[in-house]
């Protein structure tokens, strides 16, 4: 269980790394390519999620579709730093006896799903590295570095390590 905590804080830190080195006007410029979507959407994305699952833990129901959609984090990186950090802050508080608790999950159709606590912090992680691999395009397109594990599963760097 604490490979699923862990693995969240990873995906959290490595945006928060990434986003660090990214200027203001690169981490609001929006690209047609990807419909008008910008390295700020991305990362306001995967905060709503985050904080609607904390908030879930908290109230025992969570709900995807309840984001807050805050233009600040999608323009100022600092507060999305900030933002960032206070969830990983609160997932690393997560106990382990926490991790095995059941959770309801509302889905977008209006479903309600019983899930867990761990189950929802793998699909976090899954859903962090699907929106750092759009940022990492992103940032290869504004000609910008970054770790070239950035945006990739966990999986697939085993894999590529095992290839060579």
């Amino acid at each position: 269980m604490e490979t699923l905590r862990s693995l969240s804080v990873k995906q959290i830190a490595s945006l928060e790394s990434v986003i660090t080195d990214v200027p203001s006007a690169c981490f609001a410029k929006t690209v047609p390519l990807f419909g008008d979507s910008s390295i700020g959407g991305h990362v306001r994305h995967v905060i709503d999620f985050y904080s609607a699952f904390l908030k879930g833990v908290e109230v025992g129901h969570v709900d995807y579709s309840a984001r807050e959609r805050s233009p600040l984090l999608e323009s100022d990186p600092h507060e999305a730093l900030k933002k960032l950090a206070i969830c990983r802050r609160r997932i690393e508080g997560l106990s382990d006896s926490a991790l095995s608790e059941e959770i309801e999950v509302c889905s977008d159709s209006g479903v309600s799903l019983t899930s867990n606590i761990a189950r929802e912090l793998e699909y976090l992680a899954s859903h962090t590295v699907h929106h750092s691999a759009i940022i990492r395009f992103f940032l290869t397109h504004a000609g910008a570095d970054c770790d070239e594990q950035f945006g990739f599963a966990a999986s697939t760097i085993r894999s590529q390590a095992m290839a060579s």
